[in-house]
């Protein structure tokens, strides 16, 4: 058999696509295949379309230097490689040959052909039958899926990028556009990481705190295709929502209005009620987005289950969450839920609001606010930054102009998750953002005419369709959940008492062997302990691994000291002292983490079961206010607001002067800061009981509450009606402009100019009109911009450029001639008008120019050389006439 169908009959049974694709008649006329000097070792040479020639492997040794090659990459298990160019695959063998169990290689050829060479000359089948190789062809591979899956099986992961330098010569632009991806998903992997490293207790917690409210929230499948076709506008918090949020007040009903959650605060007070809230911060700062922020009930929330729990129970309105989440935790507890279905949440709440769109099908998403660049030192628009620029994190990312503008690493790392996402959706993508990091596949407009454009749809009542879409909760198989949950607390308990046990029986190992006494006969019963206690820990591997997340530290350490391969050990002895070592550093950290999960897990079994047991046990029609009242008590206990304060209401339904449930109505009220409605509450029982400390502290609490939104209200209502510009038509145009799209510019330039006819307008049409290459009309709009003012030496010597252009010089040099006279230090202008004087024989007024050139720019020693050449030809000229 050949090794061309020795290699496709094992390609066949794991891809067969690929397979199809090599036993195809490919064009492989480019590819030379020559003798090494190695016997029965091939090489290549490869003729570009420019007729240069590139030798794929030496031809002294091509098998000794992927060996060598091989050998300065580290293969570790944990980790991943993406090799770019295959070659004739001898550096893929040894790097497969080399690589750990796990160790995941996603080879990348952008020429099928030479994948096809390969399998003909090659024996490959240690590539090709490993289950960690995956071999992509193509110039324009789609591998991002491939490191993400990495990325989730290993939070330790690593992936390396490895180019092979011949392959990369032969398709550099598609080589450099994979290894740009691969390095950007590489970094993707190490930001996710570092992110769980710092939080993942917090993040443990909050999605513990937060499961009964993702139990009674809607899952987001109830959300796909709900606005099919009707326009989404993602209001983010960037500086530039100031310019235009006052605009948000013509697109309610018309366009679904979705804010990350920074922006609320900002929003509320001018009047804009945006429609969906998105939030996934994890951090107890998040809070601050919502402290004190009056939400009305008809906004809807989208949240990540593992986000700040206060924030999340801020919110009275509709719910929305996903079941599919990329933690273990959720992953666990959400296998006893119905499927709530998932969002794409990227790496910031943004890119949760552009999937949320997507999801609900709307046509076209719209980016406002969304800057991710700050020319100004300004992160957020108004007062919303929680958080101050690290400058010595500044970047440079090119903006929508094409211009530079200052930017940071998780912003540019926002950037390429926007475009990636942009480049798999079907719907029209725009950035209204008008300033800030441009975002490949979405088009620059401004918002004003995207509302013109796309808005000017029949109203639609958005809010209640979401209202009724959130009265739909996934059943639960509560009794299930609360039997697994309890096991695994069980479970804590036990690793928590292992361990401990493991590090007494370590902590004696350690003296023994301190002391050279391993061969004695207690020394040898307490390393059979030891062995059965690691063993017995072993089992609970299901525990521990939910633990992995919060104990992040702990299982980075593991993964970069490999100290699993410490019981693969064969000399005893020395395997006896480094899993002492291993204990010491291990079970401490373990019995840790088991008992700060078990806590807050025990405290939600707790609040479910006690939420279990008041479901079970329904109010009848003959309960009383009082009967009402203590289950509005009880289900405050256990932090179920909402149907606290649905108990109370029916307690006051029953009773409006019970006093005990007015209270409560008002910590409720507060607790959800809904400050009107705690004041009128408050208001009712100055007139049933008397004042007492705890009720004036309520009042007291209230009034500031109440007071402190008031003002921001006023404040940012008078700050933001002085902000309002409206732009001319004349701005509008050259916005167009300068983010490229001529043919808008030409459309409104030429509407201003017929409104209000200037000499800037006239100006601006002829350059969009040039871009548009109708040479003819940015003439005659120069000409009509110098007819009202004819000092513009920009213009003469844009005229004078068009003109070299066409060939026309008598014309370019009467127009340079009154750039010149009008600007005399326009350097560029002096040295093309002396090239027009030297073409035709005027040396005296070249050499004019030229002195004006020296006049502007002293230190260009070179001119005073052309002048007195220049002059002496003059000279010469006049003397022989």
């Amino acid at each position: 058999m050949s090794f061309l169908e020795q290699n496709l009959a094992i390609i066949e049974a794991r891809d067969p696509e690929l397979a199809a694709l090599m036993r195809s008649d490919l064009d492989c006329s480019h590819i030379e295949v020559l003798p090494s000097q190695q016997p029965d070792v091939p090489t290549a040479r490869v003729t570009l379309p420019s007729g240069e020639l590139v030798l794929l492997h030496n031809i002294e040794d091509p098998i000794g230097s992927a060996v060598r090659s091989a050998e300065t990459h580290d293969m570790k298990a944990e980790n991943g490689s993406v090799v770019l160019g295959f070659g004739l695959g001898y550096l893929a063998r040894e790097l497969a040959r080399k690589a750990k169990k796990n160790h995941t290689i996603v080879i990348c050829e952008a020429d099928p052909a030479m994948l096809k060479t390969a399998l003909t000359q090659v024996d490959l089948h240690e590539v090709l039958e490993s289950n960690y190789v995956r071999i992509l062809v193509g110039e324009q591979i789609p591998f991002q899926d491939w490191i993400f899956r990495l990325a989730t099986k290993f939070m330790t992961a690593k992936v390396d990028v490895i180019s092979y330098a011949p392959s990369v010569r032969l398709n550099p632009k598609a080589y450099g556009e994979l290894e740009a991806i691969a390095k950007k998903e590489s970094l993707a992997i190490i930001l996710n990481r570092n992110t769980t490293l710092k939080a993942g207790a917090r993040m443990m917690e909050n999605m513990l705190l937060n499961f009964p409210d993702v139990l009674r929230s809607t899952g987001v499948n109830h959300l796909e295709k709900l606005f099919q076709g009707r326009p989404a506008v993602l209001v983010a918090a960037g500086p530039s929502l100031e310019k235009n949020v006052h605009l948000l007040r013509e697109l309610q009903g018309r366009a679904v209005i979705i804010a990350v959650d920074t922006a609320l605060r900002l929003l509320l007070p001018l009047g804009i009620k945006p429609d969906i809230v998105t939030t996934i911060d994890f951090n107890q700062i998040n809070f601050q987005k919502f402290a004190n922020v009056p939400i009305d009930p008809d906004i809807s929330l989208v949240y990540h289950p593992g986000g700040y729990y206060e924030s999340i129970r801020a919110f009275q309105g509709p719910r929305f969450t996903s079941s599919r989440v990329p933690n273990r935790i959720p992953a666990w507890l959400m296998q006893y839920v119905e499927d709530k279905g998932g969002l794409s949440s990227g790496t910031t709440v943004a890119h949760m609001s552009f999937s949320l769109a997507r999801h609900m099908g709307c046509n076209p998403i719209v980016l406002m606010g969304q800057d991710l660049a700050f020319p100004k030192n300004q992160v957020h628009a108004g007062d919303l930054s929680l958080w101050k620029i690290d400058t010595s994190d500044m970047e440079t990312v090119e903006d929508i102009f094409g211009e530079p503008v200052g930017s940071m690493t998780s912003f540019k790392h926002a950037i390429y998750h926007f475009e990636k996402a942009f480049a798999e959706t079907e719907a029209t993508i725009i950035d209204a953002t008008e300033a800030g990091a441009k975002k490949q596949g979405a088009r620059p407009m401004r918002l004003r005419d995207v509302i013109d454009e796309y808005c000017n749809l029949p109203p639609l009542d958005i809010k209640g369709l979401l209202r009724d879409a959130g009265k739909t909760v996934e059943p639960v198989q509560t009794g299930d959940l609360l039997r697994d949950m309890d096991f695994i607390s069980a479970e804590f308990d036990c690793i928590v008492k292992e361990s401990r046990d493991v590090l007494a029986v370590s902590g004696k190992l350690k003296k023994k062997i301190d002391k050279g006494q391993m061969d004695d006969e207690q020394f040898c019963r307490l390393s059979e302990k030891a062995e059965r206690l690691t063993q017995q820990m072993d089992g609970h591997g299901r525990a521990l691994y939910l633990m992995g997340e919060q104990n992040y530290a702990l299982e980075l350490y593991m993964m970069q000291h490999a100290v699993a391969t410490i019981d693969e050990i064969e000399e005893v002895d020395r395997k006896i002292a480094q899993q002492v070592e291993r204990a010491a550093v291990y079970y401490p950290s373990v019995a840790r983490a088991a008992e700060n999960f078990k806590k807050p897990l025990d405290r939600l079994i707790d609040r479910l079961k006690r939420a279990q047991e008041l479901e079970a046990q329904p109010l009848g029609a003959d309960a009383t206010a009082e009967d009402w009242y203590q289950r509005g008590v009880a289900y405050g206990k256990i932090d179920y607001g909402r149907e606290a304060l649905q108990s109370v209401q029916e307690a006051l339904a029953r009773r409006p002067d019970h006093v005990p449930a007015l209270k409560l109505a008002v910590r409720l009220f507060l607790d959800g800061n809904r400050t009107g409605e705690a004041l009128a509450v408050l208001e009712r029982l100055r007139g049933l009981t008397r004042s007492d400390r705890k009720l004036e502290r309520l009042a007291q609490e209230a009034q500031e509450k109440y007071q402190a939104w008031e003002t921001r209200t006023a404040r940012l209502k008078e700050e933001f009606e002085g902000k309002v510009h409206a732009e001319s038509l004349e701005e509008a145009g050259w916005f167009y402009y300068r983010t490229k799209d001529y043919r808008r510019a030409v459309s409104m330039l030429a509407q201003a100019i017929l409104q209000h006819p200037t000499a800037e307008g006239y100006a601006k049409l002829g350059h969009a009109r040039l871009k548009m290459e109708q040479r003819d009309g940015a003439v005659e709009a120069w000409e009509q911009a110098l007819a009202l003012d004819s000092t513009r030496a920009d213009l003469y010597k844009a005229m004078g450029d068009l003109a070299l252009e066409q060939g026309s010089e008598e014309q370019a040099e009467a127009f340079l001639q009154e750039a010149c006279r009008l600007e005399e230090d326009d350097l560029d202008a002096h040295e093309k008008l002396a090239r027009l004087y030297l073409k035709r024989g005027a040396y005296l007024e070249a050499g004019l120019c030229y002195e004006n050139m020296l006049r502007l720019v002293p230190n260009r020693t070179d001119l005073i050389l052309q002048i007195a050449g220049l002059y002496q030809r003059q000279v010469t000229m006049a003397t022989t006439q």
